[in-house]
């Protein structure tokens, strides 16, 4: 009996206050084994995982490894993706404490990179200004608000970094 899934698992965001990085590990390849996931490759450092199933659904493995992800404080990425789907379309899902932030990062890459080719439309074929200007408008994204946004951001990464400072000062 042939494998029917492939799922790629990894820890994101800030992992440096995890405490016991083997614990989670073992965790991890524990409850794949309880979920018909054969482990092909890990990668400690990078607290990242390969595993081939047999009788997996997405929902399943999404499952499993979310309560592994809020019971460490961890957010994990996993790359799910059937033996009937191309490729290209894996089904990618963030658990744990911080998913709505990188799934906010993949939105927010995807508008970046939208954006950067619009930028080569209007240097490198002439697109007219005033076309990009009421695109951009009719889609609510103000040059007003993004400049708030970023500003705000950098403020608040500012304030971070001196609490930081201060923390590592005391030490």
């Amino acid at each position: 009996m042939g494998y029917d899934s492939n799922v790629s698992l990894k820890a994101v965001g800030s992992t440096s206050q995890l405490k016991d990085k083997a614990l989670l590990s073992q965790s991890i390849e524990n409850t794949a084994g309880a979920y018909n996931l054969e482990l092909l490759d890990s990668y400690g450092s990078e607290l990242a995982w390969d595993f081939q199933g047999r009788n997996t659904t997405a929902a399943s493995v999404r499952g499993a490894f979310a309560e592994i992800a809020d019971h460490y404080a961890v957010t994990l990425r996993i790359d799910y993706m059937d033996a009937f789907t191309d490729p290209g379309d894996q089904t990618v899902f963030y658990v744990g404490p911080g998913a709505d932030v990188e799934y906010a990062a993949d939105y927010v890459k995807a508008i970046s990179q939208h954006v950067e080719g619009l930028m080569h439309l209007v240097a490198d074929r002439g697109l007219q200004h005033r076309l990009v200007a009421d695109m951009l408008e009719r889609t609510n994204l103000e040059p007003r608000l993004l400049s708030e946004f970023l500003n705000i951001l950098n403020k608040k990464v500012a304030e971070e970094d001196a609490r930081q400072e201060r923390k590592g000062d005391q030490s």
